[in-house]
């Protein structure tokens, strides 16, 4: 797993404890695990990929929106559904059925993230919004980095 796993169980369990997550919390709590070991596995903050996944699909894997994104970081499949290498990069398509819906989130990000200098809140705008994206989605971004804020204050752990 991550030697990080300590901090990623207390993390998920933080969320768990403090927030409403998608029934059965079991399976949202193993998906917070999932997503933060992934994100810490691709140098990002946990923090902020638990937090989107937190507001995007409450941690369910089965969330479909009205425009058809997936999963529990929301990813549009047309645009998403890849393996990748290691570091994120795009190999080739999958088809939806093989699609890993964490691990393309998190690579997704990864790409906003490396497009906006590594700043959160213009990263989760366009994560949100595309490559056009408006206030809501920068008050959406907003909401989020303030719970991953608000997580990493009941936590009291930083991370660098």
């Amino acid at each position: 797993m991550t030697p990080y796993l300590f901090y990623i169980l207390a993390l998920c369990g933080t969320l768990e404890h403090n927030r409403s997550l998608h029934d059965p919390p079991e399976e949202a709590f193993n998906i917070c695990v999932e997503i933060a070991s992934t994100a810490i596995e691709q140098n990002l903050d946990p923090f902020i990929l638990v937090s989107l996944g937190y507001h995007e699909s409450r941690m369910n894997m089965d969330a479909v929106s009205s425009c058809g994104a997936l999963g529990p970081l929301q990813i549009l499949p047309q645009y998403h559904c890849y393996s990748y290498t290691d570091d994120c990069e795009r190999i080739e398509p999958v088809p939806v059925s093989e699609c890993d819906l964490i691990l393309s989130g998190v690579c997704a990000y990864k790409r906003y993230y490396r497009r906006n200098a590594g700043e959160h809140t213009a990263t989760i705008a366009h994560y949100n919004g595309g490559g056009r994206y408006g206030q809501s989605s920068v008050q959406y971004a907003a909401a989020v980095v303030r719970t991953a804020e608000s997580l990493r204050r009941l936590m009291y752990i930083p991370y660098y």
